[in-house]
This record gives structure tokens, C-alpha cells and sequence, in this order.
């Protein structure tokens, strides 16, 4: 009897809590909808894109909404912007009181930790007051007069929203590279800046990513250019004073699809000077390590070429080696029948000049075997008789015109080695 008594005691305080928490919802509501009782949402019309993907019919009634320069998309979002801010205009000074108390618990004025390159201390700071940074530097000390090279702030003026991508200065520290968006459309708009002068160059890069690099020859910017789907999709390059649609798209006749760490790696390459420790305490690397790098890192040698050494017309032949061979393939017969065959061929007819770049059974059984000897190697498809009739050192010049098309990335790969190699030696 008693513990009944208990559980209706319980039922009657929840129903009395849940009616009070109804109440309130019902209150807030009415207040609520006597302030928006006349707003009406707007309601987007709908016009089917239909797209058949692996026999699954997909139908997006909205897909004409992705269409921003359509007079009815702008139309229709400010409708929403308006709905929401009657919707919500209960709210405002709740909204502003919230703003204050979490604008209250920031640094508003601050300093970034000044990073040091040559002779520069570079960092960024923010004034109370001010949505954006301002972009400085300092010659020799921290305690020399400050350098401002972007104003965030300035740069905005009247637009409502600013957001910089990318910011580089060149390796003599005289000009500023730097990407601004307007929109939130993360397609940036790169510009020039002339750090002697103060002024800005005429020229300006359009639909340009968040990546860019500088060339030791100051006169040189690489860039990304998005694709559709926003993300970086090719590797440009643009010599100062050129249009845009002169600029060389740098790999090799193929998109960029993977770059990110390609492209960091070029660019830490793209910043060696003639100065080896400092170049290997920067880049945090023994010499050892930076080789084995450079080496594993063979996708980089795609673009390296025209992102480290852009004016070189020649370059240095990688070793060679000249060979004569018959290849037989595995037929019917067992492997012992075939390596026999190959052994008992008295005169080898095809040619072929082979490089160690090349990841081919031949390449590998030519670096491998000695001059005027034939040998016998077998692979995976077959077995190859072959012999070595000349071998070529690698370091001649070669004019980059004289190379096929076929072997230019061999020899694109083998000289940045070698300029490399000088470079840590």
C-alpha cells in the first residue's frame, strides 16, 4: 500500500513538471507567433534534373539553385535571408548579448610569434576593434621600426567579406604575393605587391587555390587552379609581366591530381639557397635523409624541372647503356626448353639504348651485366639474351629540344639529381 502511494506521488510530480514544461513551450510559442504570424517561408520552386548512375534513376529538384549569375537564385536566398531574420528578430538582443560576452573572453589586440627568414622578422598582429590582421615585418631586430606589408583591414574597405588564401614574400624579401576572396567562393584572386615601391602590380591571377611558391629567380610564381569541385587540380607557372593565358601548366601534359605533398616538396626545394646548412637545418634533414627523399620521391620529378631550374634550356643525360637482345616469351614449353633456346641464339637483331630510370626486365638485366657478354636473365613474361654493347656515363649536356618527348622525364629526373647532389655535396 505504501510503495503504491509512493509511485502515485511520482506520477503526479512528473505530470506536473511535464504540464509546466508544455505551458512554457505553448507561452513561447504564441509569443513567438504573434510577432511572426504573418511571415510566410519561401518556397523554391522545383524544376527535375533527372541523371541515371548505374541504372538508379537520381532526380534533385533543386539543382538550379548551383546557377548564382540566375536573377530567380538571388531572388529566392534574399527571400530566405529575410525570413530568417524575421524569424529570429525576437532573438536580436539575446544574439548581441552573446556576442559581447564571447567577444569579452578574446585578446582582441595580439601578436603572433615573429618568425625569422634572412634578415626579417615576420609575423602578423590584431588591434581591438579590427576584424582583420595586419600583415608586418621587421629588419634586423624586433626593436626597428615596423614594416606594414598587408593590412587585412585597409584591404577589405566595403566588402562584407575578406579572406586572404595565400601570402608569400619572394627570396629577396621585395615583393608579396598574396590571394584574396571576396565571395566565400574559396576561388582566389592573386595579386603583387612591390614591398620597395608600396604599390600593387597591374597584373592579378585569377581562380587561383590556396597554394602558391616562389622561384629563387624572384620573377617566378607557381599557383594552383581548382576544378570544379573547388579542390586544386593543376600547377601553373607565371613570369612577371606575362598575361595570364601565357602561363605553362607544369605536368607533363597530365592534371595535377594528387598535390599536396608534391607540391610541399617542391616548394622546400624551391627555397634552397647556396647556403647547405641552412638549407638542411630549414628543411630539418641530414644530407643522407634529403637524398633518400629526393629519390623515393619520384611523382615530384614530374613538375621539379620547371619549379626549380624554370630557365634551363639543357640538361644531363643520365647513363646509358646500348644493348642488342631477343626476348622469348613462355609458350608451351617447360622453362628449361626456352632458357635453352635463348642460350642457342647465335645472332641477337633488336636494339635498344636503356636508362636506370626506367623500371623495365631489360633495364634491369642491362644495369646488371658487363660489357660485351651475353647473358641469359629470366622474368616474369619470358627470357631475355642480351648483351651490352656500349656503355655511356652519365653528366653530357643535352639540348632540351634534342630529347623525345619518351625520354624527357628520364632526363628531367636524372638533372635535378645531379643539381641537387651539387647543391648538398
Amino acid at each position: 500500500m505504501k510503495i503504491t502511494n509512493i509511485i502515485k506521488k511520482q506520477i503526479i510530480t512528473v505530470c506536473i513538471i511535464a504540464t509546466v514544461i508544455v505551458l512554457n513551450i505553448i507561452l513561447v510559442s504564441l509569443g513567438t507567433s504573434q510577432v511572426v504570424k504573418s511571415i510566410i517561408p519561401p518556397v523554391a520552386r522545383k524544376i527535375p534534373k533527372i541523371d541515371t548512375i548505374h541504372n538508379d534513376i537520381l532526380v534533385d529538384n533543386y539543382f538550379w539553385l548551383k546557377e548564382r549569375e540566375n536573377p530567380e537564385v538571388m531572388e529566392y536566398l534574399h527571400a530566405e535571408n529575410e525570413y530568417t531574420s524575421e524569424m529570429m528578430k525576437h532573438t536580436e538582443e539575446f544574439q548581441e548579448k552573446l556576442y559581447e560576452e564571447m567577444l569579452s573572453r578574446i585578446q582582441e589586440t595580439d601578436l603572433s610569434v615573429p618568425e625569422k627568414v634572412d634578415s626579417y622578422y615576420y609575423y602578423k598582429r590584431t588591434e581591438q576593434g579590427k576584424q582583420y590582421p595586419v600583415y608586418c615585418r621587421k629588419k634586423w631586430s624586433l626593436d626597428h621600426d615596423e614594416e606594414i606589408l598587408l593590412d587585412q583591414n585597409v584591404l577589405a574597405g566595403r566588402h562584407e567579406y575578406l579572406e586572404i588564401g595565400a601570402l608569400k614574400v619572394s627570396p629577396d624579401h621585395s615583393l608579396l604575393a598574396y590571394s584574396v576572396d571576396t565571395t566565400g567562393s574559396e576561388h582566389f584572386v592573386l595579386y603583387i605587391k612591390d614591398l620597395r615601391t608600396k604599390e600593387l602590380s597591374n597584373e592579378h591571377l585569377s581562380n587561383t587555390g590556396y597554394s602558391i611558391a616562389w622561384t629563387n629567380d624572384n620573377k617566378t610564381l607557381f599557383y594552383t587552379t581548382l576544378d570544379n569541385a573547388k579542390r586544386p587540380y593543376k600547377l601553373h607557372r607565371h613570369i612577371l609581366g606575362n598575361d595570364q593565358t601565357e602561363d605553362e601548366m607544369v605536368t607533363l601534359g597530365k592534371p595535377l591530381l594528387e598535390p599536396g605533398e608534391d607540391l610541399e616538396f617542391a616548394e622546400y626545394l624551391l627555397s634552397l639557397s647556396l647556403n647547405q646548412e641552412q638549407d638542411l637545418k630549414k628543411m630539418d634533414l641530414t644530407r643522407n635523409k634529403l637524398i633518400e627523399r629526393i629519390h623515393d620521391d619520384i611523382a615530384a620529378f614530374k613538375y621539379l624541372d620547371s619549379l626549380v631550374f624554370p630557365i634551363s634550356d639543357t640538361l644531363v643525360e643520365p647513363p646509358k647503356r646500348e644493348v642488342i637482345y631477343e626476348f622469348l616469351p613462355w609458350g608451351e614449353e617447360d622453362t628449361a626448353t626456352v632458357k635453352e633456346q635463348a642460350e642457342n641464339i647465335k645472332e641477337l637483331t633488336q636494339c635498344m639504348t636503356v636508362y636506370p630510370d626506367v623500371l623495365s626486365d631489360i633495364a634491369r638485366a642491362a644495369f646488371q651485366s658487363d660489357i660485351g657478354e651475353k647473358e641469359i636473365w629470366t622474368v616474369r613474361r619470358g627470357v631475355y639474351a642480351l648483351e651490352v654493347k656500349k656503355i655511356h656515363d652519365a653528366g653530357k649536356k643535352v639540348a632540351r629540344a634534342d630529347i623525345t618527348q619518351e625520354n624527357l622525364s628520364i632526363y628531367l629526373s636524372w638533372t635535378i639529381k645531379e643539381k641537387i647532389h651539387l647543391l648538398i655535396d
